[in-house]
């Protein structure tokens, strides 16, 4: 899934889930100038899971509903981050 920008043209925030033998990994990428406040809802099994962010270590845990896990986040301008989404 992609923003675009104004005219279109160039996606300005990037979100790519991919699933692995241990759980998934989320990529996040804002290609802005400005800073992004983002809320996302991933789409895996109804249940709990531990959320680490790779670059910073930054952890938490959430549960995922009937209608995923929501996930919010605050990317800096030009900024990624990379979720490790695992059930415990």
């Amino acid at each position: 899934t992609a923003t675009r920008s104004r005219d279109g043209s160039t996606p300005l925030l990037l979100a790519r889930l991919h699933q692995g033998p241990q759980g998934y990994v989320l990529f996040l990428v804002n290609h802005d100038s400005t800073a992004q406040d983002v809320t996302l809802t991933v789409d895996v099994p109804a249940g709990a899971y531990g959320l680490t962010e790779l670059t910073s270590g930054a952890a938490r845990t959430a549960t995922a509903d009937g209608a995923g896990l929501r996930l919010d986040a605050h990317l800096a301008a030009r900024d990624a981050q990379i979720w490790s989404i695992r059930a415990p």
